[in-house]
């Protein structure tokens, strides 16, 4: 039978001295790239083992060999990481004293999910209105269009190859 481990132990979440050497994006609001920050952030937390502080706790109760003392301080460490890779607009939004880190996972979701159509049509207009004479290469020019195509991604508005393209 496992024996509770006790408040005292170095849990490896603990170890991660500078998230954003794990997390190099920053979100924000200006330039929408919410799935890969999302992605790049799960990866982290399911590598160091404190994915229930952010997940769904139907489906990831908490580990039941970590005391309560123990997971409230690990949820800060994972509110740390949350805070630590967002822009400060971002931030300044949605903080909120006593928040879980659950919780805050769940505003920063849900801000880019309630103005998908508004994104989808100012990044649509952009990409529209991008014109090569503005910037110094073309290099530039593809990066500031693919930029634009992934975040109209993130807003579940596909760009097709042939609409790249032309």
């Amino acid at each position: 039978m496992a024996e509770k481990l006790s408040s005292s132990y170095l849990h490896l979440a603990q170890t991660v001295h500078n998230i954003k050497n794990l997390v190099p994006l920053t979100l924000d609001l200006q330039k929408v790239q919410y799935h890969t920050w999302e992605e790049l952030f799960q990866v982290v937390v399911r590598a160091h083992n404190v994915l229930d502080h952010i997940d769904d706790p139907k489906t990831s109760p908490p580990n039941s060999e970590v005391s309560s003392a123990k997971w409230k301080q690990l949820d800060v460490v994972v509110l740390s990481w949350i805070y630590g890779t967002i822009s400060e607009d971002l931030l300044l939004t949605i903080i909120k004293p006593g928040s879980t880190a659950r919780e805050v996972w769940l505003h920063v979701k849900n801000l880019f999910y309630d103005n998908k159509s508004a994104r989808a049509a100012d990044l649509d207009n952009q990409f529209h209105h991008i014109n090569l004479e503005n910037y110094p290469n073309v290099t530039a020019y593809y990066q500031q269009l693919k930029s634009l195509a992934d975040q109209l991604k993130d807003v579940d508005k596909i760009m097709s190859d042939q609409r790249l393209v032309l």
